[in-house]
């Protein structure tokens, strides 16, 4: 069964998320998303707002562990609140994208362990349609991007 934590990666050892977080240089992390992103047939003002989100989320230090289980929690109630029992299912599909999204660029699995955007809600929730509009693609829908 999928973890249903809303981080889309577990967490680490605190050191050796402090030295990925060290690693990622914030300008040309950031343009590596918005390339991979616009690879990938994202919009490119969507891999644009992504990138600018990327940049900023770098540019500020790692949330501390508590920082990330209020983060977390928060994430939950408010996916909770808003889809009642399909958060879990919406939280799945984000981790799920974020990992097939993490084979051809590792840097997503360091941003998201690394940042707020690991359980930040609107990136969980773009995760979870890139999702499931690739799933729905695939059946042959006609999905609107």
């Amino acid at each position: 069964m999928p973890d249903t934590t809303v981080s889309p990666f577990g967490d680490e050892d605190p050191a050796e998320e402090a030295a990925a977080a060290a690693e990622l240089a914030p300008a040309k992390t950031a343009a590596a998303v918005h390339a991979h992103l616009t690879a990938l047939g994202v919009e490119p003002a969507v891999a644009a707002l992504y990138q600018q989100r990327v940049a900023s989320a770098l540019s500020m230090p790692p949330p501390s562990a508590e920082e990330k289980a209020t983060g977390i929690e928060d994430a939950k109630a408010e996916l909770t609140a808003q889809y009642g029992n399909d958060a879990t299912h919406i939280i799945n599909l984000a981790h799920e994208e974020a990992r097939l999204m993490a084979r051809d660029n590792p840097q997503i699995t360091d941003i998201l362990r690394n940042t707020h955007l690991g359980y930040d809600t609107h990136a969980i929730k773009s995760l979870a349609s890139r999702n499931l509009n690739r799933h729905l693609t695939s059946l042959g829908y006609r999905v609107d991007q």
